[in-house]
């Protein structure tokens, strides 16, 4: 795939083997950048990167558990080993749930910080090094409007997004000079799995039915629909782009209107 606004773009997607993610490399891919496509095993995202080579783009799939120190450098070699350093890394690897805090006990929130916020440091601080070498980068974090503003029932969850968003502003300063450029991507509800997994959850401590509680989900969401991942994907794209080279230490909220009401 040549010719698109991420051609000569060699890029780097964590959590890309389902949902946001994995639109993120799809849409890059076709856009014409290189993809290292990675999630904690390989075959998790082994068709992706199958299915992005059989179109005429080139991808290569490789295993990260983003809590892992070890594995975290070793993404770095996978990656510099296929494509050489990357232009863009994109920070999606996550994870989601719903409990009350009076439910919650501290292993909870370790796990939350561990993946969603200390997973973004430490791909941040791996990468880096290269990019300062070649004066020139880009770090697009998946946070979430959960990293904004409140939400009921996941204070865990909300504290390691608001981390996210507030690393995000802070290192973009620190960075802005050597060529670097670091902004946050905030979605509110997008039809995925991980929002699929967490319905039953949220309508346990809400005490309604599924229905009932997908219901009220749909209220807080003006446009009336839930976001598709392609959506989030364009403007990760923009992001990894040179068309956003002037835009650094943002947080875009992309949510449908939801947080307006």
């Amino acid at each position: 795939m040549t010719g698109g606004r991420l051609t000569g773009v060699t890029a780097v997607i964590t959590g890309a083997s389902r949902g946001i993610g994995r639109a993120i490399a799809r849409a890059y891919a076709q856009e014409g950048a290189r993809v290292v496509v990675c999630a904690r095993t390989v075959p998790a995202v082994a068709d992706l990167a199958d299915e992005i080579r059989s179109e005429g783009g080139e991808a290569v799939a490789t295993a990260c558990d983003v809590s892992d120190e070890g594995q975290v450098a070793a993404l770095v070699e996978a990656a510099g080993s296929a494509f050489g350093t990357p232009t863009v890394v994109v920070n999606n690897a996550g994870i989601y749930t719903i409990s009350r805090f009076v439910d919650s006990d501290y292993e909870l929130y370790r796990r939350m910080v561990e993946v969603n916020y200390l997973g973004t440091v430490r791909v941040t601080s791996a990468f880096l090094p290269g990019m300062l070498r070649n004066g020139y980068g880009k770090f697009v974090n998946v946070a979430s409007t959960a990293g904004k503003y409140g939400s009921l029932f996941q204070a865990h969850y909300n504290g390691s997004k608001h981390a996210v968003v507030g690393f995000t502003r802070s290192i973009a300063l620190e960075l802005a000079n050597a060529g670097i450029r670091v902004n946050a991507i905030c979605p509110g509800f997008v039809k995925t799995s991980m929002v699929d997994e967490a319905l039953p959850q949220l309508a346990a401590v809400l005490r309604l039915s599924e229905e009932e509680t997908a219901q009220a989900m749909m209220k807080r969401i003006p446009i009336g629909r839930m976001l598709e991942p392609d959506e989030i994907a364009k403007l990760a794209v923009y992001l990894g782009s040179k068309e956003s080279d002037g835009m650094t230490g943002q947080a875009l909220t992309i949510s449908g209107g939801m947080v307006l009401v």
